[in-house]
């Protein structure tokens, strides 16, 4: 996950860096899949639970087929292969047999790069809530170091020598990316989890009076990093960024409402977030306005984009039902793009709509696999939403991820945030985080599902727990002893007399329970 994040900044495949992430996510894919061990539920949420990891399966498969060597009679006879069929015969050549994919050295590429989302996801579902709330710490740890990059890069400006990436917003701030789009993705996703963190260190300041300038100190630097994430989110100067923190905004007031109202002290969350977006627009609005005003001057009806949604739509209804090839709208898009809509000294490399150019290289398993998916989207969303009486920091983080994924596949209409392996690795902690814990072999059978979060239970002293000593009330406190507390056997001893008030004095250990007494022989 942290290489992800810190080397999985570039969108074009078959870089170094790429090479090293799936290189390292081969023996945690293996291991994940070795360890495979779902947690027990009723059949109907079982089959829920298995909708991602079936759909991860599919995509994998599909793409794999794309690869598959076919005979001339079959691949010629697929739409969209006129072209192809018509420079072999111009070259004079016989036509070979050929995959279904236009580019399969691209969709091969695009096969090994799913293995760095599809390990983390498998993996985070294995993971207890411990070590998930970890790994949205690491998540927020490097967005924190990316602001801190992101600010040094606009400072120094396109002359500066830290940024990573030769094909780059050399005036902008990109972070550890190559894009400040896909810069301003990962800043609204943190924003979301520093909101989760504010919240829980607000909980901790609340219930635990003895240690409040820990959680005080805590509080505070959580703030201060959704200060600084809004802040940076308007130096990057993405539109798409701009908006989406603004939608993220509201999902953080949202997480905050959810939390009861009991719980919430003399001060709410709600109120300290409040605070919180109040000072961070000042800061944009002081430091950063004119810049983000220069994005927004030009019509954006006039972005090249719409031209290549237009067109990637057209060529993508061309191609159904199989679509071109994971990873082929590079090498395909010049061939369908029109004249009037060519850009001067530049070629399309993306969509910059991401489902469009998902359903142009898969054609109708695309549209599957994302129905079905957004169809589980919402069912988890329903049933981590619902309101509670109880506050839970790891329900509060499935809130969140299901704001993070819907956030990103809304990104995904205008840009493509997923083709990089950081915000892919972001999307898959996100899916694993909406998935339950396993339970260890030594839960109790009768123990409800955890299909849902829970708050966890206060910690009770047991009398008869194999390996610890039984407990024991200390000889100058026997003289009360509640009767509810003693076995059935024990109330009725001749040395108890009733005191009237439903309650029995014991005068002497000879009455005590026999295990009891043995402890106190013991001590």
């Amino acid at each position: 996950m942290l290489a992800a994040l810190l080397i999985g900044g570039a969108s074009r495949p078959r870089l170094a860096s790429d090479l090293i992430l799936q290189l390292m996510s081969i023996p945690l894919l293996a291991l994940a899949l070795w360890q495979w061990s779902p947690a027990p539920a009723a059949n109907a949420q079982r089959w829920i639970n298995l909708v991602p990891v079936l759909l991860l399966a599919l995509l994998a498969a599909v793409t794999a087929a794309q690869l598959i060597p076919l005979p001339p009679e079959i691949w010629q006879a697929l739409p969209g292969r006129e072209t192809i069929v018509e420079t072999y015969r111009t070259l004079g050549v016989e036509l070979p047999w050929r995959p279904l994919s236009v580019a399969p050295s691209e969709t091969y590429a695009s096969l090994l790069s799913l293995v760095v989302p599809a390990s983390i996801f498998l993996a985070v579902c294995q993971l207890d809530a411990l070590q998930r709330r970890t790994l949205t710490l690491i998540v927020l740890a490097v967005a924190a170091a990316s602001v801190v990059l992101g600010l040094t890069q606009v400072a120094f400006g396109s002359a500066g020598a830290i940024r990573f990436y030769d094909f780059s917003n050399q005036s902008e701030a990109t972070g550890f990316f190559a894009n400040r789009n896909h810069y301003a993705a990962l800043l609204f996703c943190a924003f979301l989890l520093s909101a989760v963190w504010a919240g829980e260190a607000h909980q901790r300041f609340i219930a635990f009076g003895r240690r409040r300038p820990f959680y005080v100190a805590l509080l505070a630097a959580a703030l201060l990093l959704m200060i600084a994430l809004l802040a940076a989110q308007s130096m990057a100067r993405s539109r798409a960024g701009l908006l989406l923190a603004i939608v993220a905004m509201v999902g953080a007031l949202a997480l905050a409402f959810m939390t009861p109202r009991q719980t919430q002290g003399r001060i709410s969350t709600t109120k300290i977030l409040a605070t919180v977006f109040a000072i961070a627009s000042v800061l944009g609005a002081q430091f950063a306005l004119y810049r983000i005003m220069q994005r927004f001057d030009a019509d954006p009806l006039q972005d090249a984009r719409v031209h290549f949604a237009q067109t990637t739509a057209e060529t993508a209804y061309k191609l159904m039902p199989f679509g071109a090839g994971l990873g082929s709208f590079e090498s395909l898009y010049g061939v369908y793009e029109k004249i009037e809509n060519l850009l001067p000294n530049t070629f399309a490399n993306r969509a910059h709509n991401d489902l469009l150019e998902f359903w142009l290289e898969l054609g109708l398993f695309a549209a599957l696999i994302l129905a079905a998916f957004i169809i589980w989207l919402g069912i988890r969303a329903v049933a981590v939403w619902r309101r509670s009486d109880e506050y839970s920091l790891d329900t509060s983080l499935m809130r969140a991820a299901v704001l993070i994924v819907g956030l990103l596949l809304l990104h995904s209409l205008v840009d493509y945030p997923l083709r990089t392996g950081a915000m892919a690795a972001v999307f898959a902690l996100a899916c694993g985080l909406l998935m339950p814990p396993p339970r260890s072999a030594n839960d109790r059978a009768d123990a409800p599902s955890a299909a849902e979060p829970r708050s966890a239970p206060k910690p009770q002293r047991s009398g008869g727990t194999a390996g610890k000593r039984p407990f024991r009330l200390a000889p100058e406190h026997h003289a009360k002893v509640s009767a509810e507390t003693l076995p059935p056997r024990a109330a009725t001893s001749k040395d108890a007399r009733s005191n009237g008030a439903g309650t029995r004095t014991w005068t002497s250990p000879e009455g005590w329970p026999e295990e009891w007494k043995k402890g106190d022989r013991e001590s």
